[in-house]
């Protein structure tokens, strides 16, 4: 598939990516950024990216705004159409953002992310590297797209150090398992154990909410707490791993 990665901007594009929002997260159009609102963010220093298959079909986007911290720019979402997902489209426009962050000035991309999704793990924390060390509890508010519906919108904040070298990254050392859910009456943290731990996390998340969502929301409930103590602990998310064949999924956190 060859696709083409250029920044947006004319109403036209900044149309196209509203659409396309509304598309991968089964949004109405009221949620979706609009074209005025995304001129005004590349005007002021940020960014609309699309990756197009032809020259008037985008298939993916990403936006960033300027922050208020000097050399950090704000990744409000990055997302491709389903029928495109699975092909590397969302990491080659992280990269395509990263470059241009870079041209700007800016060192450290933030953005937010569900931490209770999977494959927003895996992206993040593994194949982009990024780290987290904040826990926003119900970020956004009640939302009612068909993604986050039904749970409270817990977020972690990324952040990216656009010049490091995610290769060099070593893999993680046998981290002690931290139990997330019904272990409300033992420590959270135990540093005489090692300085590495990991956090287990629902191996599929949306499913969990389908089936029973009075789980799922225990699941929010005991991250978000297991969460918020390792980070006040001192500790950060540095990883991700998995384990397929039995479905079972881990963040893993390191004190810094």
């Amino acid at each position: 598939m060859t696709l083409v990665y250029r920044q947006c901007w004319t109403t036209e594009e900044y149309a196209q990516v509203a659409k396309l929002e509304q598309t991968i997260w089964q949004m109405g159009a009221a949620d979706a950024i609009t074209p005025h609102g995304q001129h005004v963010l590349t005007h002021t220093g940020g960014s609309v990216w699309g990756a197009f298959e032809t020259d008037d079909r985008m298939v993916g986007m990403a936006v960033a705004f300027a922050m208020r911290e000097r050399h950090q720019v704000w990744s409000h979402m990055t997302g491709v159409h389903p029928e495109y997902q699975g092909h590397g489209i969302g990491y080659q426009l992280k990269q395509v953002q990263r470059e241009w962050a870079l041209a700007q000035g800016y060192t450290h991309m933030h953005w937010t992310f569900d931490p209770a999704m999977r494959r927003n793990a895996h992206f993040n924390m593994r194949m982009l590297g990024a780290t987290a060390n904040l826990y926003h509890a119900n970020f956004y508010g009640t939302m009612s797209d068909g993604i986050n519906a039904g749970v409270p919108s817990d977020r972690l904040e990324a952040v990216w150090h656009l010049e490091a070298n995610v290769d060099t990254r070593p893999a993680p050392e046998n981290p002690a398992e931290i139990a997330t859910l019904l272990s409300h009456d033992a420590d959270i943290i135990n540093t005489a154990i090692q300085a590495m731990h990991k956090i287990a996390i629902p191996y599929d998340f949306v499913a969990l909410k389908q089936a029973d969502n009075m789980l799922a929301l225990k699941w929010r409930a005991s991250m978000q707490r297991v969460m918020q103590d390792a980070f006040k602990a001192g500790y950060q998310i540095v990883d991700y791993v998995v384990e397929r064949d039995a479905q079972q999924a881990w963040y893993v956190i390191e004190r810094m």
